[in-house]
């Protein structure tokens, strides 16, 4: 899969998990909550699970830690905000200066705020969107507190005669009589504040564990396998088993690029625009995109990571995960001795294929041999 190809990827699966929210379905029975889990696989493993590497490697320097994990079939999930890149998982977004802009040119954020109410109330009373000259027109009236009842009905009959101007119109002056075109700072800040709590929480609270595409990569090796001392595991997610079922469906390739720049103000203004069907809690289904790819974006330097995430929600609980799926592990040249017999014992006991890092007799290349066991 290309960097682009994942970046599709990124979007596909965000848009699959819009289209199975279950955590909206409140009071289903378990059967009916086991109906739509089936469903919702289904149609991962058609379209999107043909995608994803059927093997991916995790690189372990030796210590009591990782052996832990691997005689006790379970994996330790990370919190972004602990990773190697200290912007991991964060927003590409400036608050300060665009509120200190908001400040400078108040009357922008208003008359964006004007267009978005205008276009959701006309929306609400019509069920279709206005003509953009009535628009232009409301605004023109609008913006100085003071609505002209009369003028916008005269603009709304020029522009859509087809429209009963009394309704609409009504409705408008009610909510410009109840002052709350005026009293915007509260629920902007309670809007921010949610915001920013996202960002915080996409680093502090999800559980991730980091993976890899390749088992032979040289500076994965020497940065993550104690310089070659370690070891490098080989997962295979199971996927007729419930726990690698719920592994793939929130596995995700991790892009390589320039993030988005995500401006608060613009998701507001575009979740107040975005139709009934196109919205989730007020705010667009493509900000939602935006804030998964954002969240799963890292700078090319990186790159040679080539990195996927198994990421869960603080709702799984501990870091602690059942993670019973290592399929091969690889032996580092630098392993002493004592790990070495340790972890080839161990591999023979699961059944796992071994394999040892070397280097040829001239010193020029490096080979991976399977490891002669009697099973």
């Amino acid at each position: 899969m290309t960097n682009e190809e994942k970046l599709k990827y990124l979007q596909e699966t965000q848009a699959f998990t819009m289209r199975h929210r279950i955590w909206d379905k409140p009071g289903l029975r378990f059967d009916e909550l086991k109906t739509l889990d089936d469903e919702s696989w289904e149609e991962f493993s058609k379209y999107l699970l043909p995608s994803i590497p059927k093997v991916l490697y995790r690189y372990r320097p030796v210590n009591d830690f990782s052996l832990d994990e691997l005689f006790n079939d379970y994996a330790w999930f990370s919190n972004p905000v602990d990773f190697d890149d200290g912007t991991d998982s964060a927003l590409n977004t400036d608050i300060e200066s665009e509120m200190k802009g908001i400040d400078e040119h108040p009357e922008q954020m208003l008359v964006a705020l004007t267009r978005a109410v205008i276009l959701q109330q006309f929306r609400l009373k019509t069920g279709r969107d206005p003509d953009d000259k009535l628009i232009e027109s409301g605004i023109k009236l609008w913006p100085d507190g003071k609505l002209d009842t009369e003028a916008m009905k005269c603009a709304l009959s020029q522009t859509c005669p087809n429209v009963k101007p009394e309704p609409y119109v009504n409705m408008l002056a009610h909510f410009n009589e109840s002052g709350a075109m005026n009293k915007v700072e509260k629920p902007l800040k309670e809007m921010l504040d949610y915001y920013m709590d996202i960002n915080k929480k996409i680093r502090s609270d999800l559980l991730c564990l980091c993976l890899a595409e390749e088992y032979d990569n040289d500076v994965m090796w020497a940065k993550y396998a104690g310089e070659r001392s370690g070891f490098c595991i080989g997962y295979e997610m199971a996927d007729e088993s419930f726990l690698g079922q719920r592994a793939l469906m929130a596995l995700s390739p991790v892009f390589y690029g320039e993030k988005k720049s995500l401006r608060f103000f613009d998701i507001l203004i575009d979740g107040l625009n975005a139709q009934a069907d196109g919205q989730i809690y007020g705010w667009a289904k493509k900000t939602y995109e935006d804030i998964h790819v954002a969240s799963l974006t890292k700078d090319p330097k990186w790159s040679f990571q080539r990195e996927w995430r198994v990421v869960f929600g603080p709702e799984a609980g501990s870091h602690k995960q059942p993670f019973p799926f290592v399929k091969s592990i690889f032996l580092g040249e630098k392993m002493e001795p004592q790990y070495r017999n340790m972890l080839i014992e161990l591999a023979i006991k699961n059944g796992w294929d071994v394999f040892e890092r070397k280097i040829n007799k001239t010193g020029s290349k490096i080979i991976y041999s399977p490891v002669d066991v009697e099973r």
